[in-house]
Order: C-alpha cells, then structure tokens, then sequence
C-alpha cells in the first residue's frame, strides 16, 4: 500500500489495559475489558500511576489480518508514554494498511531496580522488559479481535525504547512474538552488569532513606520519584555527557549477556532488522553560551584521552567536505560516541552472525528541509506522518512508505535502491538515496583513539 493511495478510516482504542503488577513484581496478563486507563507511568514532572500498564490501538476499519507495528517509547528509560502526538499511529495505519499499538510500561526505578535478596522485586531489574513482553503476549492473544495478524508483528522502538527492542532481540525467548524488528537512535550495549546494577540500587536506596528493597516497596510513590532524581542528578554531575543509571540489567534471568554479544552469537539473526540513527543525534546536547574551545576537549578528556582534536578536525573534513565550524566537531564527535557508532557495532555484530535476515540501515539529515528537526527523535514525525513543516511532505510520505513496506514485508521495498547493510546506509533527507558509509573518517579517527561513551 502505498500513501498515494486513498487513506483508510481509522478506529483509536486507547488505555486497554493489558496486565497488572505490584511494585517491582512481574506483570500479569489480563485479557481486554471494558475499563480504560488513562495515566502515564510516574516519573519526573509526572504524578502519573503505578496502575500504568496500557496500550493504545489504531485500527483501520474492516480490515482482517493485517501486519501489525507494536511502538515502545522512549525517554531515557524514566520518561514517556503512549499520548504523544509525535507517535500517534492514526496516519501509519491509515496509509500503510497496518494495525498500530503503542505500549506503555514502568520507568526509572520502578523499571530497572535490581532485587537485594529481600524475596521482593527479584525481576524488577528488568521489569520494563517484562512488561514489554506481557504486551507482545497481550498482542498474540488477543490482535486478532482488532484484524491485526499475531504472525507478521514487527516490533519498533526508538532511543531507550530501541535499546529495549534490541534486548529483546538479543534475549530470544524463543517465544516468536515479533517478526521483524525497527530499531531507531539506540545502542545494544546500554546493559547494566549486576554490580554496576547494584551500585544504582544502593544509592537509590540511601537517597529513599531505606534500608532494602523490601522497604523501598512500602514508601509513597513520590518518595521514589524524589529518590531517582537524586540519583540521576548526582551521577550525571560526574558524568562527561550525562548519565542513564536505570536500564536494562544482565540479571542471568531474562537478560544472560549484554544483547550486542548475543546478537553476534546469533540471536535474532532470522529476524529482519531496520536500524539507523540521525546524522545530527546531539542536537539537544548542544547547550548554548559554551566555551566549544575547551568543551571538546574536556568531553576527549574522559571519553578518549588519546584523540587528537585536529585529527578529528582533519577527519570531519574529510566527511564532510569543509571544515567544521565552532561547536560543529563537538556535536559530531557526541553524535559518532553515543548512538552512530553503537548502531554500526550492531550492524557489525549481525554480519558476524551470518545470518539468513536482511539488514537495513539509514542515516537521518534532513540539511535544507526548513522546520524539520535534525536531531535526536527528529526523523519520528517523518515515519509517523505527524509532521507539519510543508517542507517535510515529500520526505515523510516516503518515509512513513518505506517504514510500512518493511513492517509488511521485511524490506522497505518502497524504496527500491535502499540495499542491505552490505551495500552501505541509506541516507534520508533532501534527496534520499544510497551511500557507502556514513561520515567513515570520523567514526576511523575514534576508534582509533579507543574513544568509549560511559552514557552507553
């Protein structure tokens, strides 16, 4: 189906509740009911409600068997929810045929709290995934009712919600809940290892004033809330970009090892994968009234001591095609460090796996398309088809195309010149087309240095 084509009606069932869980406890599935939630999940700025677990399903009319996407947000894994505008699925349904949901999940400590031994909260490290599972489940059971097809779900997530898609890919619960996989601005190394895991539970639970996790259970949501921010703020004030404390955990139960090791072992390797990242990632890093000639250089102090900051410069040229103004090389070297070169770590990991799935990957620059956002999230409008900028209108009709071709079959196949990862990144913007690499010199020019992001 093509977005040419005459957009279908569209039916929205929002705040279907699909589990219950008590706090830091695993989910329990529910079928549908006639309840409606409507609560975002607590989280900073948010009193939301532990009673959060809900999904969203956009629907077009009369149709049967559908492919169906299944959207997990992002926020840095303590914020978000399935009512932003920027994601409503009316428009990918509409024009691509495809029924949507969009889940919502815990957060922050509520989330990714790793259990002490107190017999409470023994998979809270991981309960956002678990949550994202018992919705898959939810999806199984129960799509059909909506003319979805619980056999040809792709699963898609972007930021925090990518890096949760690619543990799930990685952790092959051999269940088949999804089919093919979207995977946006993230990384599959954002795992935490259970000491490191232990050491964000700790400090939480001295910032809660308590002792266990079984304490940590009784107290007022908004004490939790309080805590976490504490944590956040005070490991990111030591950190060289900032910090994300909650995240997925290598707990040996649902995760046994960071998912980039798993996915070169061959997890997922049957699975399509659609993965990129936006050239400019760092956008909303780039704080203004900043020093730039000494703020490279102390991002290079912790992250790459050996970088050399006019090899960079020589390297970013080379990309380029000129040299890099003030601030433009730091905005390079952040985006390349926290999310480019870990999607190209996956790209890489999946051809070692040698795999029978293809690999799609893109580049995000929109250069010269007034009001379209170049920076983290900014290609979500195109895909979703909520964009508003009349410069984006071509772009984002044959983006939200490629996006449903792949969730319909396995390749973006509205784009016929978009190839496997083997043949080089498809670059969106001005002109969509093929290129070999994307800003190769620059990502050369880090490795070499051994840079490593510790916001991984």
């Amino acid at each position: 189906m093509s977005a040419a084509n005459a957009e279908l009606t569209v039916r929205v069932v929002r705040g279907i509740r699909y589990a219950r869980a008590r706090r830091f406890e695993r989910p329990v599935l529910e079928s549908p009911g006639p309840d409606r939630l409507d609560a975002r999940a607590p989280q900073p700025g948010v009193e939301g409600s532990e009673d959060c677990l809900h999904l969203t399903v956009w629907t077009p009319e009369g149709v049967t068997a559908v492919p169906v996407l299944v959207w997990i947000h992002g926020g840095a894994h303590v914020s978000g929810g399935v009512d932003d505008p920027v994601t409503d699925g009316s428009h990918l349904a509409a024009t691509q045929g495809l029924v949507v949901v969009a889940v919502q999940y815990r957060l922050g400590a509520l989330g990714h709290l790793l259990g002490d031994g107190t017999e409470v909260g023994q998979d809270a490290a991981n309960a956002a995934l678990h949550d994202q599972l018992a919705a898959l489940r939810w999806v199984r059971d129960h799509i059909a009712t909506f003319g979805g097809d619980p056999s040809a779900v792709t699963l898609m997530g972007q930021s925090a919600g990518g890096v949760d898609v690619l543990a799930h890919l990685g952790a092959s619960t051999g269940e088949g809940l999804f089919h093919r996989v979207i995977a946006h601005s993230c990384t599959a190394e954002r795992a935490m290892s259970l000491a490191h895991a232990a050491r964000v539970r700790d400090a939480f639970l001295g910032a809660a004033g308590v002792g266990s996790v079984r304490e940590a259970a009784d107290l007022p949501v908004a004490a939790l809330m309080a805590a976490q921010t504490r944590v956040i703020d005070r490991l990111s004030a030591a950190a060289p970009i900032d910090a994300i404390p909650f995240r997925p955990v290598i707990d040996g139960r649902l995760l046994p090892e960071r998912p980039l090791e798993a996915i070169a072992s061959g997890a997922g390797a049957d699975i399509p994968l659609l993965i990129g990242s936006a050239r400019r990632e760092a956008v909303p890093w780039m704080a203004k009234g900043v020093a730039e000639e000494h703020a490279l250089a102390a991002v290079l102090r912790e992250v790459a001591p050996s970088a050399s900051i006019a090899e960079l410069s020589a390297a970013y040229e080379i990309d380029r095609g000129r040299r890099s103004a003030q601030g433009e090389l730091r905005e390079a070297v952040l985006s390349e460090l926290m999310y480019r070169s870990p999607v190209d770590r996956v790209v890489g990991a999946r051809a070692a796996a040698h795999g029978a799935a293809a690999t799609f990957v893109f580049d995000f620059d929109p250069a010269g398309l007034t009001g379209v956002d170049a920076g983290h999230s900014g290609e979500l409008p195109m895909v979703f088809g909520t964009s508003t900028a009349p410069a984006a209108t071509e772009l984002m009709s044959r983006m939200v195309d490629a996006w449903g071709s792949f969730a319909r079959g396995g390749r973006p196949s509205s784009e016929a010149s978009w190839c496997d990862a083997s043949e080089g990144v498809f670059r969106w913007g001005a002109h969509p087309q093929m290129i070999p690499a994307s800003d190769p010199a620059l990502r050369a020019a880090l490795a070499a240095a051994g840079a490593v992001c510790d916001r991984l």
